[in-house]
């Protein structure tokens, strides 16, 4: 005979403090040549390097992303009056990270670094959690609490027997919140300039069904 069941929802949501930082970094150059374009690039990498070595950074720790060169163009109007787009030199895009763990005054002076950097670099602070692992086992804990707790309220006013679990659906469908970053640029930072991270939160849910008996 097919046993009686009872299915519950665990949704849990918990929160923890981040420990570990990403600073994404964005330079931009553009030239009439091709070799210039790339000569001027490599200036404002090499000022990059430059201003976080003197806190302290190896140039190594600094990882380049994304390197990209492409045409430049520019819109204007011809004889006839019409815009069309014609080509006026190159454009070259760097995307650098740095990541360490997390430190609000040598955050402090990383910014401040940059913020004297000849190559005026836009970047984007990140808080985040260096092992997610640990938040993912909490909030699968905390679900299955709360769906414990639920079936118990439910057979107690059911006035029915809670006894083993049948099943457990997890669909693995968490949402984390709180690792937003800010886009800064160095004309935008104070020598005043503090940044506090807020809790990373994550939810999450698991389905749980019950045998009951009377």
């Amino acid at each position: 005979m097919k046993p009686k069941t009872l299915t519950v929802r665990g949704v849990a949501t918990v929160s923890l403090p981040p420990d570990w930082i990403d600073l994404q970094l964005r330079l931009t150059t553009r030239a009439a040549t091709y070799e210039q374009t790339l000569a001027e690039m490599e200036h404002q990498i090499q000022g990059v390097a430059t201003c976080l070595e003197s806190i302290g950074f190896l140039k190594t720790e600094i990882k380049t992303q994304r390197l990209d060169v492409s045409l430049d163009r520019e819109q204007v109007k011809n004889e006839a009056g019409d815009y069309e787009f014609v080509i006026i030199g190159y454009v070259a895009q760097c995307v650098q990270h740095l990541s360490f763990d997390l430190d609000l005054e040598r955050l402090s002076q990383v910014v401040l670094a940059l913020k004297h950097c000849s190559a005026h670099p836009e970047f984007d602070v990140t808080y985040r959690l260096k092992d997610r692992k640990r938040l993912h086992s909490l909030l699968l804990e905390a679900a299955m609490e709360q769906a414990i707790e639920s079936a118990r309220v439910l057979a107690t006013a059911g006035n029915v027997s809670l006894q083993s679990i049948h099943s457990i659906d997890y669909q693995g469908n968490a949402w984390l919140g709180g690792e937003h970053g800010r886009l800064l640029a160095v004309q935008d930072v104070t020598e005043k300039m503090e940044l506090y991270p807020e809790e990373i939160e994550a939810s999450d849910e698991v389905t749980v069904v019950f045998e009951i008996g009377d």
